[in-house]
């Protein structure tokens, strides 16, 4: 029975060790021990440890990152409107067209043409 689902594999190890030390605590089976079994699950309870704390690390560092993308996007809108502020340059500008704006030039002025009516 291989099976690699921790949990199961966590389940299938107790059980064995209950039924092992109820039943036949000094003997082994295959040339292995009890403690054999019993050191097996305590390093893989190490190693659940560490990949929780990694994961919490991990979700720290994600944390981090998206508050940093966010303060980072909100500079960039003041520099953007700094840019359309300024004499120098201002919303028709080149520098504006860069990051990524319609230059007022460009913009289609006023609303939508009514269509002539049929009739």
């Amino acid at each position: 029975m291989a099976n690699n689902n921790p949990k199961a594999c966590r389940e299938r190890r107790e059980k064995y060790i209950n039924s092992w030390q109820t039943n036949a605590p000094g003997d082994t089976f295959g040339d292995v021990t009890l403690a054999d079994v019993k050191k097996d699950r305590d390093d893989v309870a190490d190693l659940e440890n560490q990949i929780a704390l990694t994961k919490a690390h991990l979700k720290s560092l994600e944390t981090q990152r998206d508050d940093l993308n966010k303060a980072s996007m909100k500079r960039l809108d003041y520099v953007a409107d700094g840019v359309n502020g300024d004499r120098r340059f201002g919303p028709d500008s080149a520098l504006y067209e860069g990051f990524g704006y319609i230059r007022e030039s460009e913009k289609k002025k006023g609303g939508r043409q009514k269509k002539p009516a049929e009739g």
